[in-house]
């Protein structure tokens, strides 16, 4: 169930999520949601225009968050766990295809079924309770997320704590949902850090994008450094692999992306000042004869550390293959977010060489050699085996994130022997745990702060093998 290769709908497959390893129940509806809550209530509604997207709140008596009539729900739950149980319901894109969200959605899954059938759930004072999942379609749009939000976390009175669903656009406006209905809720899909700096109650577990870019640059510098170490203590000037000059007093570094620089201050306090040649806005002007006149002036510019941002993986093979025409050899060439796709790996093993020597940063991978992890008990080669085996595929740093986040909300809980949501927060806001995916820790918001991103590498492609490899630190 779940398959990509399936012959379903990549939407409708996304939907099948149940668990083989369990007796469990995956209820789909399509239906006017009704919302069990009363009170009063706080909507926040979201408006969005060709030049803007503002938000207002508005006091709701009746708790009702309108939805489109038919938007879709998706439940998870257990029928023979034999425990009290709570629900931990949230936003996700339901009626179309996303990989991303289908990747949380399912190391949710696995983490419940993990923690009803393995671990014998959550202890909480004198009480053990299960857990189950609930999402309402945010059909990936701004405009619904938050009544997704909402509704979902008004689903029923067991419903005690919130997910998010993927990107920072759409999480912007279920924290801020989650913050007006006080509900703790956890995210691994959105790594703006603003989103919780400005919500106490909404907690991130990826590392900022600033954050990400900062360490990648300072690993490379430190390669270079330490290369040049190394070959200045044992070898003639003509053997250097950077030439007699050395590695990182030659590092310039030049970007094909959308100009000016995106993060150009971060850039230039590593490497001084950066050539950028700007991309099009329109994607049929990109071709073959506009990217090679772009490596010719990047080159004539003695460019050695090249990023590619803003491009389709077609267009960047393309441009590894013109870079190999035109003998522009680069100390090292990043692609973000592309060495551990799986995309990337099938043309990899299709015979694209040059993609073994394509830089990225990744909060985890699955070959991480962090020790096992304090809630889960799991190590990171365990946690990809299990998903692997559930799933039919490899998981990325999303779904290590999901799982780690589950973990620490569930400590959370325990730790505070309450299901408050103030106590869970307070909890949150304090923790220190170690898990297979990173050091968990946060400020007096919830942006996660002890997590670095590490550097890999495609280590080697052959037959129907992949392996990655952490090249840094």
């Amino acid at each position: 169930p779940g398959s990509r290769n399936a012959r379903a709908p990549r939407w409708l497959s996304a939907m099948c999520m149940c668990c083989p390893r369990y007796v469990t129940a995956v209820a789909i509806t399509i239906m006017l949601l009704c919302s069990t809550a009363e009170g009063n209530c706080t909507n926040v509604v979201v408006v969005e225009t060709s030049s803007s997207t503002t938000h207002t709140y508005v006091p709701d008596e009746t708790c009702y968050a309108a939805l489109p009539e038919g938007t879709w729900t998706s439940h998870h739950r257990c029928l023979d766990v034999g425990l009290e149980t709570i629900t931990v319901a949230g936003p996700s894109t339901l009626s179309s295809y996303d990989e991303d969200a289908q990747e949380l959605r399912r190391a949710s899954i696995l983490f419940v079924d993990w923690l009803n059938h393995e671990k014998g759930g959550l202890t909480v004072g004198d009480r053990r309770l299960g857990m189950q999942l609930a999402w309402v379609d945010d059909a990936g749009s701004k405009t619904q997320t938050a009544n997704a939000t909402a509704r979902a976390l008004r689903l029923g009175d067991d419903v005690r704590f919130g997910v998010a669903g993927y990107s920072s656009k759409l999480t912007e406006y279920a924290a801020l949902q989650a913050q007006a209905d006080k509900m703790v809720m956890v995210s691994a899909g959105a790594a703006r850090p603003q989103i919780y700096e400005d919500n106490s109650y909404v907690f991130g577990f990826l590392p900022g994008t600033i954050g990400k870019k900062r360490d990648l640059y300072s690993s490379i510098v430190e390669i270079a450094e330490e290369t040049d170490a190394k070959w200045n203590a044992s070898s003639s000037i003509d053997e250097r692999p950077c030439g007699s000059m050395g590695c990182r007093s030659t590092l310039r570094f030049g970007e094909i992306g959308k100009c000016p620089s995106q993060y150009q201050g971060v850039k230039q306090q590593f490497f001084g000042d950066i050539m950028c040649e700007k991309l099009p806005d329109d994607d049929a002007s990109k071709n073959d004869t506009l990217f090679r006149d772009m490596l010719i002036r990047l080159k004539s510019n003695n460019v050695t550390l090249l990023e590619l941002n803003s491009l389709e993986l077609s267009e960047i093979h393309s441009i590894t293959k013109i870079m190999e025409a035109l003998d522009f050899n680069v100390h090292a060439l990043i692609c973000p977010a592309m060495v551990l796709s799986s995309d990337f790996a099938q043309m990899a093993l299709f015979g694209w060489w040059q993609s073994s020597y394509i830089l990225d940063s990744t909060p985890w991978y699955p070959e991480s050699k962090r020790p096992p992890g304090e809630f889960s008990g799991m190590s990171s080669q365990e946690f990809a085996e299990t998903y692997s085996r559930t799933w039919g595929e490899m998981p990325s740093y999303v779904a290590a994130a999901q799982f780690a986040a589950f973990c620490a909300l569930s400590q959370a809980i325990e730790s505070a022997a309450s299901l408050h949501g103030e106590d869970v927060a307070t909890q949150l806001r304090n923790i220190s745990l170690s898990e297979f995916y990173a050091d968990i820790s946060f400020g007096p918001k919830g942006s996660s702060v002890a997590m670095h991103s590490v550097i890999v590498q495609l280590l080697e492609a052959s037959g129907n093998m992949i392996k990655q490899q952490a090249v840094f630190p």
